[in-house]
């Protein structure tokens, strides 16, 4: 968390690292540019900085380096993500804001393709990207139209994505609910106070956003958490639930979603190619290669399996192959 701070505040990527036994904070930016002290949850962080610096390798360092590059460069992809402006990100993975058209389907729900991404070690010290994509399910129609106040009242962290202006991001809300009118709280840029859709239509009037031109003063709000434990209120209007697969929404169109194996590469390698390629890390573009590559088959030892009546059964390789799936026998009954 003190990692993530940091790195939103001085704009440059921060990773948590172990090193020689202790638990440290490596920081892409010259130690006398790093602040004394940072606020984290209601607290102030006296920070310690070293006077040392040293050249980050992104192939062929030790684990350390690697350790460290990793996180640097999704920082970085993360971050260019986010100025991209067609993406969310939910649970580390990226989220097109334009809904997937899933034929034969024209439900409450929509689908968002999503991209989980990581780096993954290599030959010869370097990293190789990996990426993988699934579904995202949003309800079409915000909090505000789906639950009456009373309902909104019994909200207890419900996951929904805010739409705060052309900023989107999941946040986990909770009742009871207050008036927009009855919400006031520092600006945090001068530090007056402020209403919540006064400071909506300041930051985001000019961008005509039909869901903010439409709040009026009496629209229900709900809070939540940020990142520094402090509260705040997102106006129920704003607020799209996301469903898991565990949520009945969820599980009614979780089957339309699953990919068969050559779909999900098929999408997988246009993903790569439309989606990572070309994106900016530390000012340089990124070349990736438009296929997969197909890794070498590694044969593990099978276990030998143990039965009753000091039965075992040993596999191997060869003879796995030959192995034909048996119907079941009818259940004996014995009386």
């Amino acid at each position: 968390m003190l990692a993530t701070s940091l790195g939103r505040k001085l704009r440059v990527p921060a990773a948590p690292v172990w090193r020689n036994g202790e638990h440290v904070i490596v920081i892409a930016l010259e130690s006398e540019k790093i602040p004394e002290s940072i606020p984290l949850r209601g607290a102030l962080t006296r920070l310690h900085p070293e006077k040392n610096s040293r050249q980050l390798r992104f192939a062929g360092g030790d684990s350390l380096e690697q350790d460290i590059a990793k996180k640097f460069l999704r920082w970085e992809l993360s971050g260019s993500f986010y100025r991209d402006g067609a993406f969310f990100e939910h649970y580390g993975r990226q989220a097109e804001r334009r809904p997937f058209a899933m034929e034969g389907y024209n439900g409450p729900t929509s689908f968002h393709m999503t991209f989980a991404y990581g780096l993954v070690p290599a030959e010869g010290g370097r990293l190789e990207l990996a990426v993988d994509v699934g579904f995202c399910y949003l309800a079409k129609h915000p909090l505000s139209l789906l639950a009456l106040g009373g309902q909104l009242n019994d909200c207890r962290f419900e996951r929904c994505l805010y739409k705060y202006g052309l900023d989107w991001y999941p946040v986990d809300v909770s009742g009871p609910a207050r008036r927009l009118h009855e919400i006031e709280f520092p600006h945090p840029r001068t530090g007056r106070l402020v209403k919540l859709r006064d400071l909506l239509v300041e930051q985001w009037g000019q961008y005509h956003v039909p869901e903010i031109d439409a709040l009026t003063d009496d629209d229900l709000a709900l809070s939540y958490k940020n990142g520094n434990n402090q509260t705040r209120w997102a106006p129920a209007a704003l607020l799209h639930p996301i469903y898991s697969p565990d949520t009945p929404e969820g599980a009614a169109v979780h089957r339309r979603a699953i990919m068969a194996p050559e779909a999900r590469r098929g999408r997988i390698q246009r993903a790569v190619a439309q989606v990572f390629n070309g994106r900016k890390l530390f000012g340089q573009s990124i070349s990736l290669a438009p296929a997969m590559r197909r890794l070498p088959v590694v044969e593990a030892p099978l276990p030998r399996l143990s039965f009753g009546n000091d039965t075992d059964v040993t596999l191997t390789h060869d003879n796995l192959r030959n192995v034909r799936p048996q119907p079941h026998a009818p259940p004996r009954i014995t009386v």
